[in-house]
């Protein structure tokens, strides 16, 4: 086991740096192994100097006492192994230091054949998330970070109850622009040998300015809106889940989740914090007139909130952890589910900077 005084006090500092992030970064052997891998030790000095907000090449050469070019190199070379992420507004650059999720864990597994020990990875990621830390403490919210979106074809005769941040495809058809990537998750299980059959490549999608970042660094390509709209429709008849950023303005990501490799699902089944994906504002209903007692509900539901019971003839749902996602209703063979408003859901944050300012706050972080 290294001892504290044998780890260098750059990648210390970067710990505790990504620490103040709203998601967190606790301590863990693991973790100093990750960021050993994926910084240097001067990258690491200069993540360690990030403000919390987005900063200037000159305010952070400013605070590091280095020339502004030779820190743009560096930065430059850093954004590309997503380390930092830049946006530009009225020709300026502006850098954030990436948190580890959503955001350094998922851009290193969103690309193949980058020179890194993947498998290692890998396996010191899955330990973190699961074992070390991070999982609670980036579920450890009342506020999540993700949220799921209901399959649309599902709610059709109540479409004038449903908002346009509850529409994956309306979603899709607002933003600037758009990228397919690879799934993340499901690349970081095939590494441990755990992938289901799912697909991996061109799954996900991202958005807006975290869509445009990702194609100018070479993680993502630039897509269309139909052929993201494809993917909501392949991956719909696959029972994969949609999966997006808890925002109702700038959605960021909306991915295509399997119950077996997803590591925001993973907080549900393997941590056992049924709030760990807010749900969306819908339930399933069943008919029992309908119902056949099949049971395949039971057998798609990918958070085990739909059961069957042998003195029953037809499923019962546990409401608390229930997504709310469609795929029960989808699979249906009898037709004999419907999806209903939730009562007393919770609209997600406005954008992103509400989101992580009630995170933040319910952390005791501010």
């Amino acid at each position: 086991m290294a001892h504290l005084t044998q780890i260098r006090k750059s990648f210390l500092d970067l710990i505790a740096r990504l620490d103040k992030n709203p998601v967190g970064a606790p301590f863990a052997e693991s973790l100093v192994e990750i960021l050993q891998i994926l910084y240097t030790e001067e990258e690491a000095r200069i993540g360690a100097n990030f403000p919390l907000h987005a900063t200037t090449t000159e305010k952070l050469a400013e605070k590091l006492g280095i020339e502004p070019k030779a820190l743009e190199d560096t930065l430059e070379k850093m954004a590309n192994k997503g380390l930092v992420v830049d946006t530009r507004k009225n020709g300026q650059t502006y850098w954030r230091l990436t948190p580890l999720m959503i955001g350094l864990f998922e851009f290193t597994f969103m690309r193949a054949g980058n020179g890194l020990p993947m498998k290692r990875l890998a396996e010191l990621m899955h330990r973190y998330r699961m074992e070390d830390g991070l999982g609670r403490d980036f579920f450890g919210s009342e506020t999540q970070m993700s949220r799921t979106l209901v399959f649309e074809d599902l709610i059709q005769p109540i479409k004038t109850e449903v908002l346009p941040y509850e529409k994956a495809s309306e979603i899709i058809r607002n933003a600037k622009i758009g990228s397919l990537q690879m799934c993340y998750c499901r690349h970081e299980a095939q590494h441990r040998g755990t992938a289901c059959d799912a697909p991996i490549d061109d799954v996900c999608t991202a958005l807006g300015p975290a869509a445009d970042y990702l194609i100018r660094r070479g993680f993502a390509r630039k897509a269309t809106v139909d052929e993201m709209l494809d993917v909501l429709d392949r991956t719909e008849k696959l029972g994969l889940v949609h999966i997006a950023d808890n925002v109702q303005e700038g959605v960021a990501f909306i991915c295509h989740c399997c119950s077996c490799c997803c590591g925001l699902l993973a907080g549900i089944n393997t941590l056992h914090i049924p709030n760990a994906v807010a749900p969306s504002g819908f339930l399933p209903e069943i008919d029992p007139n309908a119902c056949v007692g099949c049971g395949l509900c039971e057998d798609r539901c990918p958070v085990h909130a739909m059961t069957m019971e042998i003195y029953r003839e037809h499923p019962i749902c546990d409401v608390n952890r229930c997504l709310g996602c469609g795929v029960c209703a989808s699979g249906c063979p009898a037709e004999a589910i419907q999806m209903v408003r939730r009562e007393n859901w919770t609209p997600p944050p406005k954008n992103a900077a509400e989101k992580f300012m009630r995170i933040a706050k319910e952390k005791g972080k501010i």
